[in-house]
């Protein structure tokens, strides 16, 4: 009997301008782990590059993930991921920072987060989905729970 949730792989790819012309990044997540590359192809044998960032965590898996395309630079990307167990996380995973936690305490709803996305034309207002079909607007500035 297989008592973790079953997760989709989940897989995104964005533009940086890095003032050479545009350096793609890609963004995966699978199982316990949310891993981050350039993303320029792979080498002879078929093997991708080295990850610029790897996060693990151990009580909880990434369901989601979304960047913001809005203040993304070539030194800096905020990513949302939603997590099991109801969690937010922002990270910067060309810093390699955790800007924020949200819903840390489980109060509003600790459902499995189902999607995340940022605002279009945001650079602080969020959109979370959560499993039980909870639903809520945040915005990375305010107080964190």
């Amino acid at each position: 009997y297989n008592t973790i949730p079953t997760v989709p792989v989940r897989l995104s790819f964005v533009a940086v301008n890095n003032g050479d012309g545009s350096d793609d990044r890609a963004a995966f997540n699978v199982d316990k782990e949310l891993y981050f590359y350039t993303f320029c192809g792979a080498d002879e044998e078929g093997v991708p590059n080295q990850a610029i960032d790897k996060r693990f965590w151990k009580a909880v898996q990434p369901t989601c993930h979304d960047v913001n395309l809005l203040t993304r630079s070539a030194d800096s990307l905020d990513v949302l991921v939603g997590l099991t167990k109801g969690h937010v996380q922002i990270l910067d995973p060309l810093r390699h920072e955790v800007v924020g936690f949200y819903n840390d305490s489980r109060q509003i709803d600790n459902s499995n987060v189902t999607d995340v996305r940022w605002v279009p034309g945001s650079d602080c207002m969020f959109v979370v989905t959560k499993l039980w079909g909870f639903t809520m607007i945040r915005d990375r500035l305010t107080t964190r729970t």
